[in-house]
């Protein structure tokens, strides 16, 4: 018994590589060959120009409309916060009082986002600019089920990230009403700048201004937040009567 199902095997195992070896090999690349972050390449005879934008003064209105909305949302949040709390007690203890440990977990952090941020905006070039020719293009060629993917991933990325550089910076010496602009202003770009995906696909790719403004709110919120981190995480001393 044991015999025959070693000899089943053996002629299974050869017959399979009998019509392995009977395929034909192929010098073209493979059809799902990759263009760049998993997007396939098209088929020339696909491809659907996209038209042209035609701008007009209405639609700018609703454009100008958003971004003041949004920087009136982090100004309103930022007055209010102050007025109420912008007069507490700071934490108990600050980045003078860190071990080595910490500023050194801290400050790898702060980098490693950096780079983060780097390959995010290098990503965002390279599908607006080179795989696509716009990224009126990019968003028209997006279906609704990727898009909501895209939204679900990059708030919860954002969200988590801001949320640690935010945590760190809260330890250093700057002003609580400056902290609380510059938190605010980190948080809330990011989805002011993902409302604007939604917007440009079904609105107006005239709501790329409003992406831009987003983008720029959120990366100048994190840069100062954390050059001034990294500054007084390696520049400040113990406080007195701090245990070694």
């Amino acid at each position: 018994m044991t015999r025959a199902v070693l000899v089943a095997c053996v002629a299974l195992i050869l017959v399979s590589l009998g019509v392995a070896w009977a395929q034909p090999a192929s010098s073209e690349p493979p059809s799902g060959e990759e263009l760049g972050f998993g997007e396939a390449q098209i088929p020339g005879e696909n491809i659907v120009a996209v038209a042209a934008s035609r701008t007009s003064a209405r639609m700018w209105g609703w454009v100008l409309f958003s971004i003041a909305a949004g920087a009136g949302l982090v100004g309103g949040i930022s007055a209010v916060a102050i007025r109420r709390w912008g007069n507490r007690l700071r934490f108990p203890i600050g980045v003078a009082d860190l071990p080595g440990s910490a500023r050194v977990m801290c400050s790898l952090a702060l980098l490693i986002f950096g780079l983060v941020h780097v390959f995010g905006m290098t990503t965002a070039y390279i599908m607006s600019s080179v795989v696509n020719a716009s990224a009126e293009e990019y968003f028209f060629y997006m279906k609704i089920g990727k898009l909501a993917g895209m939204t679900h991933a990059h708030l919860f990325g954002t969200m988590v990230m801001h949320l640690v550089v935010a945590a760190i910076f809260l330890l250093t010496s700057v002003r609580e009403s400056w902290k609380i602009v510059l938190i605010t202003a980190t948080i809330l770009g990011s989805p002011i700048d993902i409302a604007s995906w939604w917007l440009m696909k079904y609105v107006s790719p005239l709501f790329e201004a409003l992406a831009l403004a987003g983008e720029v709110t959120s990366e100048v919120g994190y840069l100062t937040m954390t050059v001034i981190a990294l500054s007084q995480l390696w520049t400040a001393g113990r406080r007195e009567g701090a245990t070694a």
